[in-house]
């Protein structure tokens, strides 16, 4: 009897093993985008749930208004929650109550932000959900044929042609690591002492947000302005994030500092990385690592 079975079984064509890795990257990409995005989210719906916290600081200091002076730091009040004391930071360049003011509002900005955030994580969470299983039905493809269809329908773009060899770029590394934030500020952040001269005076621009360490050796950040659009909160949080991990402070918490690019100089005997800055304001930043 002759054997048909050799017959039935289909070949994955001579583009198969170049094709199907491509299209696999681009879902996983997908997936790992989707991942951050949700964490994200996670993180800031767990700052928005604690607006509570945020009033009762203000509260507060609203009750002692009188041992506050412009120019503190910070300043440690009676609890009457827990009745223990509780360290609150301030900004020294704001009055008692414009202090008190800005604090009030940060906790009705994250009250607000509740229901917000937790409709764009349950719909980061369902396309997280619909992508995996995209992922599982590119694995059912077998052919080229099947494959180039499958991708084709889903909007996978998926180059069918010989891709040309590769030419070195003869390009200079840049010398700083580009992030995204998930609202599409790009932040850059820079290598060593050497690169950060490089990405604050030579990729940054004067309206570009420049943020470091405060008090530690560390790298330039720069969040780059976009025209008509202010930069967020949420922006400038990852961009500290990254200036504290990046920096030789290796507690779980510290201080930044912000500015313009343009309030940031060099004068000629300053080493590598070291700069002069004006204008800036202090923000205290929790590492997420």
């Amino acid at each position: 009897m002759p054997d048909t079975n050799s017959h039935n079984t289909p070949t994955p064509g001579p583009n198969f093993d170049r094709l199907f890795p491509k299209a696999e990257r681009y879902i996983q990409k997908k997936i790992q985008t989707l991942e951050r995005k949700i964490t994200f989210l996670e993180e800031k719906l767990q700052y928005c749930l604690t607006w509570e916290h945020t009033q009762l600081k203000a509260q507060l200091l609203l009750t002692n208004i009188a041992n506050i002076k412009k120019g503190m730091k910070e300043i440690t009040v009676e609890d009457w929650s827990n009745d223990s004391p509780l360290i609150i930071t301030l900004d020294p360049r704001l009055s008692p109550s414009d202090n008190i003011a800005a604090i009030f509002k940060e906790a009705r900005k994250q009250k607000k932000g509740i229901p917000h955030t937790e409709k764009l994580l349950e719909r980061e969470k369902i396309e997280l959900t619909a992508i995996m299983h995209l992922l599982s039905e590119l694995q059912t493809q077998k052919t080229e044929e099947e494959l180039t269809e499958f991708c084709k329908q889903r909007s996978i773009p998926l180059d069918t042609r010989q891709a040309p060899p590769k030419q070195k770029s003869e390009a200079p590394p840049l010398p700083y690591k580009k992030y995204i934030s998930p609202t599409g500020f790009s932040i850059l952040v820079g290598k060593n002492a050497k690169d950060n001269d490089k990405l604050t005076f030579t990729h940054g621009a004067g309206s570009d947000l420049w943020l470091h360490a405060s008090g530690y050796a560390g790298s330039h950040v720069l969040i780059k302005a976009q025209n008509n659009k202010e930069i967020d909160e949420e922006t400038i949080l990852q961009a500290g994030r990254l200036a504290l991990k990046n920096s030789k402070n290796r507690g779980k918490e510290g201080e930044i500092v912000i500015t313009e690019q343009k309030y940031v100089k060099k004068t000629g005997g300053d080493a590598p990385g070291k700069v002069h800055i004006a204008n800036y304001k202090r923000k205290f930043i929790k590492r997420d690592d």
